[in-house]
């Protein structure tokens, strides 16, 4: 029986789940790993264009206004007067923001010929009613930057929409319960951190939290850093003081004045919006330790402009809930001094106070791992699918013996393929099939986002072909 595989070609399904066997926490990682110094950004909507072309005047507006070649904040020169005081009173004549955008001028631009060009213009554009009246959440970004003019549009999209992604809005699945499952404690050598307080299923939402604070990347590398602060500054204050009372008590200090750049710098993400990619902080999602073999793990829906946590494994009562700050799959020397220079601390998690022995053993697990990827592809290419199920099958096994992935549907999906392209082995293929496809329904989907029912749904219709 001739049987055709889904559109999805074999050799970019490996590319993603095998070549790079630890997609989700990559793409999390593009979107989600905690920052310490910068990043990069984008978007698209072909929708509200005349909003788009309204929210751009009224940008260009304030750029003539606010940056006339004054000397921002405390600054004072001779020939620089001090820049005129913005309204900072919520108002309806900027929509979709509440606010009027703050707007400074950063360093200036090379042009091709290495002479100075015009400075780089960075606002602050807030919005003191997303996701709710109690939230807020504030955007810096150069509004003459092409793509970074798409990403705004498609935040204001979202804003005009109302949608925020919660309660109702959200399939039961994906919401934040509404007692929740974990406490803030302090932690002993760790400062705050999540304890669960009742068992947490794999899988399950733990935490569904919203962006109060969102940054073009290149952002701390164009403007100097008493610019940078004000822009931070007025951000932050535009927030329901619920909010802004969450972001400031992320602070490393105890009492004085703080520092909001250091919390936003120790703080965020890094997630994509459109085609931009930009630092996000989440001001309960902060609160989460890091451990290199974590309990849970995040996923970011740039639709909402939300993070949902959900859990990587069964957690029971009592243990701390974790994630990882840097990418999955490094070994112990490369996640070392990484943790140390972008975080400032040395891991003590289970992994990393094993034994040396089993710390040595990890890591020639995980070398393994990153050496089978290639070599997969490498038989594929060569239409040697009989070696490549072989190992194929030595990988996800090390991967699942190192918790590298919460579950392996993806891969039993990638073997449901090479059994396929391996002379149309189609018993075997329906097997991994139906390995996929039960353990994606047990997690909730394949990565506990709203991909997830989409491609269970995706497989039933190719073992229905199968059968």
């Amino acid at each position: 029986m001739a049987v055709t595989t889904p559109q999805l070609t074999l050799r970019g399904l490996l590319i993603t789940q095998i070549l790079l066997p630890l997609a989700y926490a990559q793409s999390a990682h593009e979107a989600q790993i905690p920052i310490s110094n910068q990043g990069q950004k984008h978007d698209h909507n072909p929708k509200h264009n005349d909003s788009k072309h309204q929210q751009h005047d009224a940008q260009s507006h304030v750029h003539e206004k606010s940056w006339t070649g004054c000397l921002p904040g405390p600054l004072i020169h001779p020939h620089h007067p001090a820049c005129e005081l913005i309204n900072d009173e919520p108002s309806d004549d900027f929509p979709p923001w509440t606010h009027e955008p703050f707007c400074l001028p950063g360093s200036a631009a090379k042009s091709k010929d290495g002479k100075a060009a015009k400075p780089f213009i960075y606002c602050t554009f807030s919005n003191a009613k997303y996701p709710s009246e109690t939230k807020g959440v504030s955007i810096i970004a150069n509004p003459d930057d092409p793509q970074t003019e798409k990403s705004l549009s498609a935040i204001g999209t979202l804003f005009e929409s109302g949608k925020s992604g919660e309660e109702d809005e959200l399939p039961l699945a994906k919401k934040e319960p509404a007692t929740l499952a974990y406490k803030i404690t302090p932690l002993p050598g760790k400062g705050m951190g999540l304890i669960a307080t009742r068992k947490i299923k794999q899988g399950e939402v733990i935490m569904v939290d919203h962006a109060a604070l969102i940054a073009e990347m290149a952002f701390p590398t164009r403007v100097k850093r008493d610019v940078g602060r004000q822009l931070l500054e007025r951000a932050v204050r535009r927030l329901s003081p619920e909010r802004k009372e969450m972001v400031l008590g992320l602070a490393s200090n105890e009492g004085g004045e703080v520092d909001v750049e250091d919390v936003v710098r120790t703080n965020s993400f890094t997630v994509n919006v459109g085609e931009g990619s930009f630092m996000a902080l989440f001001p309960r999602i902060a609160r989460i330790n890091h451990a290199c073999k974590p309990t849970a793990f995040t996923r970011f829906n740039e639709k909402t402009l939300s993070n949902t946590v959900l859990a990587f494994r069964e957690i029971s009562k009592g243990e701390e809930i974790t994630i990882s700050y840097s990418d999955f799959g490094l070994t112990h020397a490369e996640r070392t001094p990484l943790l140390s220079s972008k975080w400032g601390f040395k891991c003590t998690c289970s992994l990393c106070t094993s034994p040396p022995a089993e710390i040595a053993a990890s890591d020639k697990r995980r070398l393994k791992i990153k050496a089978l990827g290639p070599e997969v592809i490498s038989q594929v290419e060569a239409q040697n699918f009989g070696k490549a199920i072989e190992l194929n099958e030595e990988m996800v096994d090390l991967i699942h013996t190192e918790g590298l992935v919460p579950h392996r549907g993806e891969h039993w999906e990638v073997m449901a393929r090479l059994y396929l392209a391996n002379g149309n082995a189609v018993k075997e293929a329906r097997k991994y099939l139906r390995k996929a496809i039960k353990e994606m329904e047990e997690f909730g989907g394949s990565w506990g986002d709203d991909s997830g029912e989409e491609k269970i749904e995706e497989l039933r219709g190719w073992l229905a072909k199968l059968a």
